[in-house]
């Protein structure tokens, strides 16, 4: 049986478990194509998540991220925010986690899938609470919780960090993710692109 393996990443307005959730982004990982140090990836998934329904519904908000993205790049921040200013591709927080299950479950195909975050307690978490829990947002099951995956556990395993290596194997790649740091697409793509790599060579450069 193939395991199949998807890097998923989201940005949000709190570091709480019922945070406000801006922006998914994932990648999946069985056909990431390779020419060289050039890195492709043909099958992605991003939403932008609608703000004022997730309020509305108890998710939460701090002062303290607010403040923190007003430190990041302004052209992150507005692809990021967009659906706060009615973007006509933003959608509710539920219906963004059911296609991002559908997604998943289509590549599959029935079998085993693993979810691979940098925070299991966080993205995890977050993305768990929007079925279950005060700001839940949908009744359908997510995302199963066997299948999370932890990154920071393959760092520790191997011995060099996710920026380190990309930055040593996939210059071009890890370029384009700094600019675009914490853009939710990009740093799928970035630690996608580590965990492929660490599950193919098998922690060969320990």
């Amino acid at each position: 049986m193939t395991i199949h393996d998807f890097s998923i990443d989201i940005e949000t307005l709190s570091t709480a478990k019922n945070a406000v959730v801006l922006s998914i982004g994932a990648v999946y990982l069985n056909n990431i194509k390779r020419d060289g140090c050039v890195v492709q990836f043909p099958d992605e998934f991003y939403r932008v998540i609608t703000v004022s329904d997730q309020q509305a519904n108890g998710r939460v908000i701090d002062y303290s991220t607010l403040k923190w993205w007003l430190e990041q790049a302004e052209h992150v921040r507005n692809s990021t925010f967009s659906g706060m200013s009615g973007a006509p591709e933003a959608v509710t927080l539920g219906s963004a986690l059911i296609d991002l299950t559908v997604w998943t479950e289509k590549r599959a195909k029935g079998e085993e899938r693993n979810f691979w975050v940098k925070g299991i307690g966080f993205d995890g978490a977050i993305i768990e609470s929007a079925s279950v829990g005060p700001g839940k947002m949908t009744d359908v099951q997510v995302l199963p919780f066997r299948g999370w995956q932890e990154v920071r556990t393959l760092e520790r395993l191997g011995g060099i960090s996710m920026q380190d290596q990309n930055k040593r194997d996939h210059l071009p790649l890890h370029q384009v993710c700094e600019e675009w740091k914490h853009h939710a697409l990009y740093d799928a793509r970035a630690q996608g692109v580590f965990v492929a790599d660490e599950l193919m060579h098998g922690f060969s450069h320990v």
